[in-house]
């Protein structure tokens, strides 16, 4: 935003004086507010500024030219901006990772539902072939002791006759 500030009134030289002296002040310590409440231009000045003077005398005039030019340096408001804009960025890189992670979360109790389904799976169906196991073993004792009941009824009868 361009500010700026003017100022022209004849004065005596005691007063110009003082109103440069006062300019010097705010030069030494790089910070001028030139104006009043209503229109106050305030400059921040940097280490390296340029200078420029011009003199000049004519038969019934003459003039002094002071001229002093500077980079702006960042505003204090430019660097809020800035950090306003990096603030946002990183809520909006957070807010990026606290989705990524909602997903990573909800992908890994998808993985874990599905990995505890195919061990429960696993569990019937280790079930189911110790329970068929057991089946077969109980028939073929049963198959055995009719067998050896039949042998012995057999046996009997051979041992009587």
């Amino acid at each position: 935003m361009k500010k700026k500030f003017d100022y022209s009134k004849e004065e005596t030289l005691d007063a110009v004086f003082n109103y440069l002296t006062m300019l010097n002040k705010g030069l030494k310590n790089r910070q001028l507010a030139l104006g009043n409440d209503e229109e106050l231009v305030e400059c921040l000045l940097p280490d390296q500024v340029a200078l420029d003077i011009s003199a000049e005398v004519k038969k019934s005039t003459g003039s002094l030219s002071i001229e002093i030019t500077w980079d702006v340096p960042p505003s204090e408001e430019a660097k809020m901006h800035a950090e306003e804009k990096a603030e946002k960025e990183a809520r909006k890189q957070a807010k990026e990772d606290k989705k990524r992670l909602k997903e990573a979360e909800k992908a890994a109790a998808e993985a874990e539902k599905k990995a505890r389904k195919e061990s429960e799976k696993a569990e019937k169906e280790a079930l189911k072939a110790k329970e068929k196991a057991e089946k077969e073993a109980l028939k073929a004792k049963e198959k055995a002791e009719k067998e050896a009941l039949k042998a012995k009824e057999k046996a009997e009868k051979e041992a009587v006759a």
